[in-house]
């Protein structure tokens, strides 16, 4: 077995769906798509292109999906390691809560995420951290994914590192390493920005960046680097969130965020229809459906705040690089 993050998720309101009014094929249809797409989407792209040393695998069974990823040789930096395969892991978990949000009838995830050693092949998927993803996906009483404590302790350090530290040793790149590097975030960015959260912001930053010489990208490469890890978006996983459980009472939790990437001025109108593929009966049903609704306020509140602080950050470093380097955004 190999050690790596791992995701269970189970769409809720899936059972007797065609009951109302979807037939079965196109429901077969739409999971076809789910799945070509979560073999394409940023993370994967992100996965062969920034890490080749990274492996991922999803598998669709019926109205449950299970992500695997891992490293073919762990790094040196375990710790650190560990991490960055939870942050692959939970972007890909919030890319598809965005896609099926859009299913005939919108589905939403109850889910968890663990990290140990597991084996995940084709269909074939066993370890501890199957088992202890797989006992407690359906403990919630609302579409919540939550990192159990090991897998939230992991995140929280890799983030904590990826904003001191880490940001301290990609000032230190050679020049050229670095604009290699800042070239493959930018590429990457090209390719998917009519996915991201500000598409013209995405555009606006790639053309400044092609107008330097290569003197004034090494100049400047390492330190923007810097800049973009210090200041990474914080905001992936609502953390300590006092989720309902179907035995009753709450049990505080990092959830995932499924609004990440969604503008903030479509937040109502997602959550609207998200909602909307619950019914208000039979009463546990209604039940998930409020609870839902309360952890998507939340969750939005979370994204619009970290959003926020990243356009005024964004101003602040456009106006001091476009000074540095002569050539305005």
């Amino acid at each position: 077995m190999k050690e790596g993050a791992f995701a269970f998720l189970d769409c809720l309101g899936f059972k007797g769906i065609w009951n109302r009014g979807i037939a079965p094929e196109q429901i077969l249809e739409f999971l076809k798509a789910a799945q070509a797409y979560s073999q394409q989407s940023p993370t994967s792209a992100a996965v062969q292109f920034l890490a080749g040393s990274v492996e991922q695998s999803v598998v669709f069974i019926s109205d449950t999906i299970a992500i695997s990823t891992r490293y073919k040789v762990i790094p040196k930096m375990a710790g650190v390691a560990r991490g960055y395969l939870l942050l692959i892991t939970i972007h890909l978990t919030i890319e598809l809560c965005r896609r099926f949000a859009t299913a005939p009838a919108p589905l939403m995830f109850r889910g968890s995420i663990t990290y140990g050693p597991h084996i995940a092949e084709d269909r074939f998927l066993l370890g501890p951290a199957v088992d202890d993803a797989a006992a407690m996906a359906q403990t919630t009483q609302g579409a919540f994914i939550w990192l159990d404590p090991k897998a939230a302790k992991l995140f929280r350090d890799y983030v904590e590192y990826d904003q001191t530290l880490g940001a301290e040793a990609l000032r230190e790149l050679s020049p050229a390493d670095a604009v290699s590097k800042l070239d493959a975030i930018i590429n990457l960015n090209k390719r998917f920005q009519s996915q991201t959260v500000l598409p013209n912001d995405v555009e606006k930053n790639r053309i400044w960046w092609d107008k330097l010489t290569i003197a004034q990208k090494q100049h400047i490469a390492a330190e923007i680097l810097s800049e973009l890890a210090r200041n990474r978006r914080g905001d992936q996983v609502v953390k300590g969130y006092a989720m309902d459980m179907k035995a009753g009472g709450q049990l505080r939790a990092d959830v995932v965020n499924p609004l990440l990437v969604i503008h903030p001025d479509q937040h109502s109108a997602w959550i609207e229809r998200v909602l909307s593929g619950f019914s208000d009966s039979p009463i546990e049903v209604l039940m998930k459906k409020q609870n839902t609704a309360r952890f998507l306020a939340a969750a939005s509140d979370a994204a619009r705040a970290a959003l926020s602080r990243g356009i005024e950050l964004q101003d602040i470093l456009r106006s001091k690089y476009a000074q540095r380097t002569g050539v305005p955004f």
